[in-house]
């Protein structure tokens, strides 16, 4: 179907959907669906490319996070409840995968994820078998410049 002005020129072509996507700015005979086909796929794979981590990054990410889970008798607190290791590691693991995009190093990691509360803006702390409590943000660094320093 076309649609002529009132001066008789064209102004578009319209295909039909099932056969064309219409694209205006186009030839007509340039292969529209090949081209709708290409780009749905990149827009597909861009997320997973912008949202890649150094190999590096992402076992400095899963060291802290098996530290956590690893702990026999610590406690993660969180908004005033205690949690153990292995709900501690799900908890953190579930916060890295949400805030991905945001997460690039391990050092955002232990910021955006590992040292405070989204929903209250608190603190997290853990209470080591020892008894010992502290805040999970220096525990984090702390396990991150040793792993930094054993694999040098």
């Amino acid at each position: 179907m076309r649609i002529v002005g009132a001066a008789g020129r064209q102004h578009m072509t319209i295909y039909k959907l099932s056969k064309h996507v219409w694209l205006p700015w186009l030839g007509d005979n340039f292969m529209r669906t090949s081209l709708v086909t290409v780009l749905l796929l990149l827009l597909l794979l861009i997320p997973g490319v912008l949202g890649a981590k150094d190999a590096r990054e992402e076992k400095r990410i899963e060291h802290l996070l098996q530290t956590v889970e690893s702990l026999k008798g610590a406690a993660f607190i969180r908004n005033g409840t205690e949690y153990d290791a292995k709900d501690a590691g799900k908890h953190l693991r579930l916060k890295l995968k949400l805030a991905s995009a945001r997460v690039k190093t391990a050092e955002d990691f232990i910021e955006v994820c590992a040292s405070r509360s989204s929903f209250s803006g608190d603190a997290y702390k853990i209470r080591l078998p020892d008894g010992t409590t502290t805040e999970t943000a220096p525990f984090f660094r702390a396990k991150l410049r040793e792993f930094d320093e054993a694999h040098k």
